[in-house]
């Protein structure tokens, strides 16, 4: 495995594991693709560096798998859908989930498009103000602002773009979004969907260590 730094000495033979331990296992090796990397380092060492040709990418051995440099941001976070489509929530059940798996020692922005309705046709013939929550691991993190129903249709339907930071629970945990209105009365409210031709988005973004 990779031994650190030596100083050698003039006439000094250079042996394999010289060569192995202070060279090669700590070298930046390049190779085409993952799958290159995979085929040649069968049996990685704790600390390997590789570079990746395919996604101009560096990558570090952890002793159990190959991630970016843990004190770097790591962009888009591959282990979760980066976009997803909610499909329409049926009256007076205006909650949509997304179940995620964040690491712990990582933090993420969450950067949203949630298009929204809410309708207090059971209320007082509109002006009934409504709030978008934003919620991860049952904590909430945001909430954008308010809006009022229409007084004429009785009907509002608004697109927020909230944006919110997290830090990963390094197991399964939900990123939730619910209409309700300010006196959480419980009017009919709806998170639209792609049922609806309206689209709402999360991408999770890895911004760096926790």
């Amino acid at each position: 495995m990779g031994s650190g730094f030596k100083t050698f000495a003039s006439a000094e033979v250079l042996t394999a594991a010289n060569v192995n331990n202070y060279l090669m296992e700590q070298a930046v090796m390049s190779f085409a693709d993952a799958t290159a990397r995979d085929a040649a380092l069968t049996s990685p060492e704790e600390g390997m560096v590789a570079y990746l040709q395919d996604t101009d990418s560096l990558v570090v051995y952890s002793g159990s798998e190959w991630t970016p440099p843990k004190n770097t941001a790591w962009g888009v976070d591959d282990t979760v859908s980066a976009d997803v489509g909610f499909h329409r929530i049926s009256p007076s059940a205006a909650t949509a989930s997304i179940s995620v798996t964040l690491r712990s020692d990582r933090q993420y922005l969450i950067s949203c498009t949630i298009t929204t309705g809410a309708s207090d046709l059971v209320g007082s013939n509109g002006n009934t103000r409504f709030q978008l929550t934003c919620s991860y691991n049952s904590v909430e993190v945001a909430r954008p602002r308010y809006w009022v129903a229409d007084t004429t249709n009785q009907y509002s339907d608004v697109t927020l773009c909230p944006s919110f930071i997290v830090t990963g629970t390094g197991s399964a945990a939900d990123i939730t979004f619910t209409v309700a209105d300010t006196l959480n009365r419980g009017y009919d409210q709806d998170i639209l969907g792609s049922l609806t031709q309206n689209y709402s988005y999360v991408l999770i973004t890895d911004i760096g260590p926790a």
